[in-house]
């Protein structure tokens, strides 16, 4: 079973519209970028999953979040509860605002959208260790909010820093490059 783009944009009007993203992105800009990720991540079919055997977890629902992941937001219900799309939604919504929150260094807004983005497809840990070896290459010191901005602080940069540094292999690092385009495009 699908949800359509259209009952998918209602439910995520309501909960954007409670999210400190919409301080720095309107919700005309943020939801085709959510809807853009559940269709990437599950075609919008409300009843997907993946286990996924490196992790000991499950990817559930048409946003495809992880079992631990949804239960460290605050999720307490049942494991089927994660399948309903207003949860799929309310927790997605929550996990983006939590990563853009975590990546203040980065100034440039869209370009800390797109790292929260790509933490949520790849890790947030991955895009942190591509954030060291950017400003390590830079000669550049981390100051949180006010660390110096570079090159390092792009997407593109840092997706190409994980495939150097070999954080992810390089046909992940193609494959989340290819995520953010489809989200961003």
């Amino acid at each position: 079973m699908k949800i359509s783009k259209n009952t998918l944009s209602n439910i995520l009007h309501y909960h954007l519209s409670e999210s400190p993203l919409l301080q720095h992105f309107t919700l005309d800009y943020l939801t085709p970028l959510f809807i853009n990720q559940a269709i990437k991540e599950s075609n919008l079919f409300i009843y997907s999953s993946r286990y996924e055997p490196k992790i000991n977890d499950a990817s559930l629902g048409i946003y495809q979040l992880l079992t631990k992941t949804i239960t460290g937001l605050g999720f307490n219900g049942n494991v089927a509860d994660i399948f309903n799309t207003e949860i799929q939604v309310k927790y997605a919504v929550k996990y983006i605002n939590e990563l853009f929150n975590s990546f203040p260094e980065i100034h440039n807004k869209i370009e800390r959208l797109k790292i929260a983005f790509a933490s949520y497809n790849c890790g947030k840990g991955n895009m942190n260790k591509a954030i060291r070896y950017g400003l390590e290459e830079e000669n550049i010191h981390y100051d949180c909010e006010n660390t110096q901005q570079g090159k390092w602080s792009t997407y593109n940069k840092l997706n190409d820093i994980m495939s150097r540094y070999r954080i992810l292999n390089s046909k992940n690092a193609t494959i989340n490059k290819r995520y953010i385009n489809y989200i961003f495009n």
